[in-house]
């Protein structure tokens, strides 16, 4: 008796192996395993599409704002086309428009306002110092206020006298809204208009 219970005792692990290989192979029938492999596969792409979508933007958009930045930063030495593509991107980026590509367009409206001056094209070069925004940070800013100034004095850049003023009261007469329009010259709207 003793080795009957031996062999029963010997057998019942094999019993239980064998009964649980059978419900394996029942569980794992073919369209089980089809199934288990398609929800896999599809999981698969869709967590590579996730990520396929979600960076290319991010990396097209970054792309996009370093060749803006390197286009602000161009110095051709055409500065009136430079002029027109700076402003012509500004209205395109609108507001993404960086502080950087402001300070770059900002210094070739003042340095071409100056140029018109010299040459005395004063109606383009009051345009152009209009259109340099007020900027707690611009330098240009304050240059164009400063040359306003000096030109409410019948002043020319060299100091040397010139009639200046007659030009800039007729120019702000005929400037729509120049109180909003032009902020470099709010401190001698009073004394031309």
């Amino acid at each position: 008796m003793g080795s009957l219970k031996e062999l029963v005792s010997i057998q019942q692990p094999f019993a239980w192996l064998k009964m649980r290989k059978q419900d394996l192979d029942r569980d794992a029938s073919g369209p089980a395993i089809f199934l288990s492999m398609v929800a896999l596969i599809l999981s698969g792409l869709a967590a590579a599409a996730y990520f396929m979508f979600k960076s290319e933007p991010q990396i097209q958009a970054t792309t996009e704002t370093v060749a803006r930045e390197n286009y602000c930063a161009n110095t051709s030495d055409d500065q009136e086309t430079l002029l027109q593509t700076l402003s012509d991107l500004k209205a395109a980026m609108g507001d993404e428009w960086s502080s950087f590509c402001q300070d770059r367009l900002d210094s070739i409206l003042y340095e071409t306002a100056v140029v018109k001056a010299t040459a005395g094209r004063f109606n383009t070069s009051f345009m152009r110092l209009c259109q340099i925004p007020q900027r707690p940070e611009s330098d240009y800013f304050r240059d164009a206020e400063f040359l306003f100034n000096i030109w409410t004095e019948n002043r020319n850049t060299s100091g040397e006298p010139q009639e200046i003023k007659p030009l800039l009261t007729s120019f702000f007469q005929t400037y729509k809204n120049p109180f909003e329009n032009c902020p470099a010259a709010q401190g001698i709207l009073s004394e031309v208009r």
